[in-house]
């Protein structure tokens, strides 16, 4: 799967069409958000404790991988305004919530509740690690993105959406690499961890077979 999302092409494309002084062709599609990290999944209810816990991680990590997945798709452009303008306001707004739920994530892995936190410590300690670092990509991701929002002029603007492009590549990786940390940690940690993956109903798509 390429890193770069399609629309970042399109867009550059249509940087190119209005310094050509052309007119950008429209796009179907409403814009959509993606669910808060913290709805939208089972309502199955996992054991407490370390259980808890565990489900909110889940939780948190699809609702980031949906954000992500998101960025720069269903962008609706109108011919009555420049295109170039909307496609980078949109992305703007899709950055913003990538961002969101990567602070939703760090919040979620670093919530271990105080009655079990003996148990799930050292697992905190290894997730937060790749957690933070997703944050922080997040944080570049969306700087890049108001630097393509500031762009004045089509030169500057194809030079900013190729570094959201760039930003976006490391988000991902950021994000695949905390992937496989949740997923090792899953079936690879203590019994007391294993076991709270392995309840939690949104967990599943991480509990290795």
């Amino acid at each position: 799967m390429p890193i770069t999302p399609r629309v970042v092409g399109a867009a550059l494309a249509l940087v190119a069409v209005s310094a050509c002084g052309g007119t950008p062709s429209a796009t179907s599609g409403k814009s959509s958000s993606t669910s808060s990290a913290t709805s939208g999944m089972s309502s199955s209810a996992p054991v407490s404790g370390t259980g808890t816990w565990a489900q909110n991680v889940c939780v948190a990590t699809t609702g980031l991988k949906t954000s992500l997945d998101a960025l720069g798709r269903n962008i609706t452009i109108s011919l009555r305004a420049s295109g170039t303008t909307q496609v980078r306001e949109q992305l703007g707004a899709q950055a913003d919530q990538v961002r969101s739920e990567a602070q939703a994530l760090v919040a979620a892995v670093t919530a271990v509740p105080a009655t079990v936190k003996s148990q799930a410590e050292s697992v905190r300690t290894e997730l937060g690690t790749q957690a933070q670092a997703v944050q922080a990509s997040t944080d570049k991701l969306r700087a890049a993105a108001g630097q393509a929002h500031e762009a004045t002029n089509a030169s500057a603007a194809a030079t900013s959406l190729q570094g959201l492009s760039a930003k976006y590549g490391e988000t991902r990786t950021a994000t695949e690499t905390f992937t496989t940390k949740l997923k090792q940690t899953a079936t690879q940690a203590s019994a007391t961890a294993r076991e709270a993956f392995a309840a939690a109903p949104a967990c599943a798509p991480y509990v290795q077979k």
